[in-house]
Order: C-alpha cells, then structure tokens, then sequence
C-alpha cells in the first residue's frame, strides 16, 4: 500500500505534478471553453466572409446580365426612333423589341420622353414606382446613367432597370426593363440554409426580403450598389461549433498534459534539481546584465547625441592619435567630413606653418605620458583659412584601468585672439597719445606761465598807482582774471603729475565771499555784452 512521506522529495515532487496537472487542467478548461467560443465565433465570421464575397459577386453578374439586356434595347434604333417620334404601332414595335429581348428570363419593356410622358407600355406599375419614375425624370437623376430598384406588386417581386435613351449626345427618354424575380432559384443563390438566412434590402422603394425564422437579422451595405445584405445565423450553430470546439480542445489538452506529467515525472529527479536552478541563477545574472547593459546603452546614446549636437567640436583618436570619430561641430569647424578624417591625425591635416611648434611638443608629451591636458593652438581648415581653437585633451580608459584612446574638445577662439591682439594694439597707440598729450600739457602749460607772471605783474603794478574808484575795480578784475588763468595753467600741470604719480594734496583754508565775488567781476561783463542776466548768491551759517 503506497504511503505518503512529506520527507520524500520524489513524493513531494509527484505531489506538485499531480496539484499543478489539476491546476492547469480547471485553468485550461475555462480557458478552452472561453476560446473554443471565440474560435467558433471566428469561424462561422470568416465562413461568412466567404459568402458574402459570393453573394456580391453573384448580386452584381446579376444585375450587369439585365443591364446588358437593358443596354441592347435602349440603343436599337427602332427604340430611339420610337422615343422621337412616338409608336405609331404597339403591336409592330412589340415584334421588333421580342427580337431585341434576349432568350431567358421574361422582362417587360416601358419607353418614356424625356419629359416623362409615357410613349410605349408593356408592364403596369405601381403607383409608388410611377412616382418615382416621375421624380427621377423630372430632377434628372434617372438620365443620367442605369438604375435599379427592387418592388413588389401583386405578391410577387420584381427588378426594375431605368436606362436614358441617348440620341446625338443627349437623353431624348428613358427606357425601362422590368423583370420578375423568381424567388426558388434567387433566394437559393443568396446561400440560404437551414443554418443561414440571406437576403437583399432596398431603401429606396422601402423593399427588402423577409427571413422565414425569428433569428436575429443584421444588413449590411454592398459597396458599389444601393443594396443592402441581409443575414442571420441560426444560435444553434455557434452553440454546436463551440461544443465542438470544446470537447476536441479538452481531448487534446488532457491527452497532451498525461503524456507531459509521465515525461516530466521520468525525467524530472534528474534534470529538475540542479540543472535548473543553474539556470535560474544564468537567467537572473542574464537579466541582470541586460539591465545593466540597456542602462549602458541609454547613456551611451544620450552622451552620443549630447557630443553629437555640441556647439564644441569633439575628436575620439586610438593611442596613435588617429582620428576615429568626429562630430558634426568638427566638420563645420575644419570643412573635412569624418570619411575624409578618417584614419589620418590631425596634426598632419590641420597644421600649418604658423602653428606654434611648442604648443604642439607640449601637446605630444602630453599624449606620450597618457596625461590630460589644455592648449591653444592656431589650426587650417580645408579652404586653407587659419582658426584658432583652445583644446581640452583627455586619455579615455577602459574598465580594467588601460589606456584606449584619447578625446579632445576643441573650442573656436579665433574671434578672442583677434580681440585680443586688437587691444593689445590699441593700448599701445592709447599710452603713446597719452604721452604725447602729457608732454603737450606740460610744455604748454610752461610757456603760458612766463607772459601770465608779466601780466600779472604790470597789473599789480597798475593797481598801486592812483586810481579812481571805477579804474580800480576794473584792475581788480584783471588781476583776478590772471590769476584764475594761472591757476588753470597749475591744474594743468597738475593732470601731469597725476599722471607721473607725483601729485600731493594741499589743504588750506578759503573765503567762499571772495571766490564768489571773483566769479561775479569775471563773468559780470560778459553776461551784460550778451544781455543775460548773471547773479551769484551764497549763504553764510
């Protein structure tokens, strides 16, 4: 008698292939069940599918054969005559349309004028059909091109076809072929069974077929036509379909799960244990390092697009500095493309005879001694222009420590040396006026001083003699007028030592009554020359 033993890994592995069988069969089963009724669903749709393709094609050969028929009467000349001048003999215009007609099915001929007035009759219609014949006629619709429409009329249904009669161009009137359907054999071809139910609808004259059971009908349009499909499936088929469907599935399902259980139970003590649990430790590192590696990828392709779109031109080169990748900032910068770079070094592309040959030892022992580095150095690009750039050399690693390769960054400094030695030359020519103006000022100032000392001195000697009041105030004013001038020539010579860093400060006390009084005698009589009013108050505390 067979005995459980929960220590027994055979036992407890016989015990999860029995529970998880169990599982997967009731999972499975409603799976199958909801699948086996989607599936019969599909199927019986696609089946339709087919059908429908069918039943349009067999709608559309069966209008195109009464058309054709319609087409031979409306352009025999007997009709077009008879539409111009009207049908003198009914009995003689019926002989020559029989001849027209073609062997089958029987149709009836009707002939209107172009004002809808009837000239030839072989079929009565009903009243509702008249109206719209009269409609069509009338608003032009039914000569422009052939119509159909489907009516009843005395319990039985038939086919109408309208047709314009063209004469030189121009409807002159409208034909009209009516012919009855013969139910038996056009309902036949729909594919009606006892499990389908087709039929054809028409909005215009409110006609459709009416199916012969309570299924539910849906309709849809046939494209191209004005007719409408009809159908209905019977609920028995999709049920029988879905049974099918089931029990084959369960069959196959049970089948294949014992079968999976006696492999699984001979060969799972050897391949369960070990084998996959180094697999599941393989596929957690594997998922591990394509977390890793997809982590790479997105930061690879962000700095990528980053050095790509960069305003700074940017080089990658191996340990002999051969170029391997440029970006787009590079070729606008040098006017060489990255196939044209390619394997080459830069040096041997982009330097000229007026590159500083130290900047560029510096740059090689710098990449000799795998160091990082920052330089500016004067380049050519490919039309022989020379450019200045300012380069940040870095050595690239790899992840166990070595050397692989070097990147460096180069920015466009041309319009700052430019500046640069711009101003360079402009400070010189700016200190030269400086001086000049300096030794101006000076000399000027010292050859001024020796008249002004005579004047002043002639106007002092003047001002000691005897004076009236009037003659006195004016020598006064001279006097103050030379020695405001001397002081200019002072402050002068004082810009001068500004200048040379000679310049000492001088504090002393001043009465503000007499300066103001010296500026009224001084500007006093040139205000009263121009007419203008000049007044000096101060205040004292």
């Amino acid at each position: 008698m067979f005995k459980f033993d929960k220590k027994n890994g055979m036992h407890l592995f016989s015990v999860f292939l029995i529970v998880g069988a169990c599982v997967f069969m009731l999972a499975s089963f409603a799976f199958v069940q909801h699948q086996a009724r989607e599936t019969a669903q599909v199927l019986i749709d696609e089946s339709l599918k087919v059908k429908f393709v069918a039943i349009e094609r067999y709608v559309f050969e069966f209008l195109k054969l009464h058309e054709q028929r319609l087409e031979r009467i409306t352009s025999h000349p007997a009709v077009k005559g008879a539409t111009l001048d009207g049908v003198s003999s009914p009995e003689a215009f019926a002989d020559q349309l029989a001849k027209v007609k073609s062997t089958g099915a029987h149709a009836d001929v009707n002939i209107y004028d172009f004002s809808g007035g009837l000239i030839y009759q072989e079929k009565t219609l009903p009243q509702v059909v008249n109206e719209y014949i009269a409609s069509g006629v009338e608003n032009n619709t039914l000569m422009e091109g052939v119509s159909y429409s489907l009516f009843k009329c005395n319990e039985r249904d038939f086919l109408l076809l309208t047709s314009p009669i063209v004469y030189n161009g121009y409807a002159e009137g409208l034909g009209i072929l009516v012919t009855p359907l013969d139910e038996s054999h056009f309902f036949e071809s729909l594919g009606t069974d006892n499990m389908h139910w087709f039929g054809i609808a028409q909005d215009r004259l409110n006609w459709q077929m009416t199916p012969p059971n309570t299924w539910q009908v849906a309709k849809f349009p046939i494209e191209g036509t004005e007719l409408s499909l009809l159908y209905s499936v019977s609920p028995q088929l999709v049920a029988d379909a879905e049974s099918n469907l089931t029990k084959s599935l369960f069959w196959g399902m049970a089948i294949a799960t014992s079968i999976t259980l006696v492999v699984m139970f001979i060969f799972g003590r050897k391949v369960l244990v070990s084998p996959f649990r180094a697999l599941a430790e393989s596929e957690h590192q594997l998922y591990e390092q394509s977390v890793e590696l997809k982590a790479r990828e997105a930061e690879s392709a962000q700095l990528a697009r980053v050095v790509k779109y960069m305003r700074d031109a940017v080089v990658f080169t191996d340990l002999e500095t051969r170029i391997i990748w440029v970006n787009g900032a590079f070729e606008r910068l040098t006017g060489y493309s990255q196939a044209e770079m390619m394997g080459k070094r830069p040096s041997e592309i982009l330097q000229g005879e007026n590159t500083d040959q130290e900047t560029t030892r510096k740059i090689r022992d710098a990449i000799d001694r795998r160091a990082s580095g920052f330089f500016e150095l004067l380049n050519y690009n490919k039309n022989g222009q020379p450019y200045w750039i300012e380069i940040a050399l870095t050595p690239l690693y790899t992840k166990e420590g070595e050397v692989e390769g070097f990147m460096a960054v180069e920015r466009d400094i041309t319009q700052r040396v430019e500046l640069e030695a711009s101003l360079k030359v402009k400070a010189v020519e700016a200190e030269a006026a400086n001086i000049a103006k300096s030794q101006f000022l000076a000399a000027m100032s010292h050859e001024l001083r020796t008249p002004m000392n005579g004047i002043l001195g002639v106007g002092e000697l003047l001002g000691n003699t005897s004076l009236n009041p009037e003659q006195q105030e004016y020598v006064d004013t001279f006097i103050s007028a030379g020695q405001h001038m001397l002081n200019v020539l002072n402050d002068i010579l004082d810009f001068s030592k500004i200048e040379a860093g000679k310049l000492e400060l001088e504090q002393a006390n001043f009465q503000l009554k007499d300066l103001v009084v010296r500026l009224e005698r001084l500007y006093q009589p040139l205000c009263l020359d121009k007419h203008l009013e000049f007044k000096c108050e101060y205040c004292h505390y």
